[in-house]
């Protein structure tokens, strides 16, 4: 019998090129927001709520 791979190296390139891309874009936004931008405080939304949506969200998982 002939093992047959379905795997297209063209397609899986591209596959990595795109992850590669978004997670670049993802670590660039972070770092603007966090590193060049610096938020002043005070200024921002009232997420005081947040960890317990994070909580319940963790509950449901």
């Amino acid at each position: 019998m002939e093992a047959t791979t379905s795997s297209h190296p063209r397609s899986d390139r591209a596959f990595y090129v795109f992850n590669a891309v978004v997670s670049l874009s993802a670590l660039a936004f972070l770092f603007y927001i966090l590193v060049i931008r610096r938020g002043t405080a005070g200024t921002g939304l009232d997420l005081r709520f947040m960890p317990a949506v994070n909580a319940s969200l963790n509950a449901l998982s």
